[in-house]
């Protein structure tokens, strides 16, 4: 059951947010308790030398993959040991409130952030989309999105970019998701499409999964 766990981790978690112990809570959810650390770390490196072959998948993903692979070469036994003894896997005691459970500090977090896409304080890159100037942090664009993680560090920071063929609409609603989480949606199918075009653009997987299936619910 655990490569059942594993697979579902991996296909339902954002690649960029793929961490050894984020499999270990998903996996303790299911099964209240962990059996042996070494295995879930042994099925997660196959699993992820998997993605990191896959041609199906995003080359962004299969580079996350590859590292996290390879963190875990390194840093393997170390992180065993201090899984094993952690109140993950003390059953006895899963009543009790997890130290790892933030979610409820997560309004607050998405609020300040959503603050900081409304005010213009300490925004160092310009960005140019269908003769629309947008402003915006290099440190979210580039935690944010692949695509700007992958073209920030060649201008660097305080730096001005174009992005040819998106409209404005569709990239201030994805810029204002970057920072806020939300993503606001009309029922017009062409803006769906459009809005389809720029998350493929910026490789915002998550929202590419949303809006495919949002689209396939319109379309019946």
């Amino acid at each position: 059951m655990e490569v059942l766990y594993i697979t579902e981790y991996l296909e339902s978690t954002e690649y960029l947010r793929w961490n050894l112990l984020g499999v270990f809570q998903h996996v303790a959810s299911k099964t209240n308790r962990i059996n042996d650390a070494n295995t879930i770390v042994e099925i997660l490196k196959q699993r992820l030398e998997c993605r990191s072959k896959d041609p199906n998948v995003l080359k962004s993903a299969q580079n996350k993959a590859r590292q996290l692979s390879q963190q875990l070469d390194l840093s393997q036994p170390n992180i065993v040991e201090f899984l094993n003894s952690q109140e993950l896997q003390n059953h006895e005691q899963h009543d009790s409130p997890r130290l790892y459970d933030s979610s409820q500090f997560l309004h607050k977090f998405y609020k300040d952030f959503e603050n900081l896409y409304e005010e213009n304080e300490f925004k160092d890159v310009t960005i140019k989309v269908d003769n629309k100037v947008f402003k915006a942090h290099f440190s979210v664009l580039y935690a944010r999105s692949p695509f700007f993680r992958e073209i920030l560090p060649k201008h660097g920071r305080c730096c001005e970019i174009s992005i040819p063929k998106l409209t404005a609409n569709s990239f201030e609603v994805l810029l204002r998701y970057m920072y806020s989480g939300k993503i606001s949606l009309d029922n017009e199918l062409s803006n769906f499409f459009d809005l389809l075009h720029s998350a493929i653009k910026l490789e915002l997987t998550e929202i590419i999964d949303y809006l495919k299936n949002k689209t396939k619910l319109i379309l019946q």
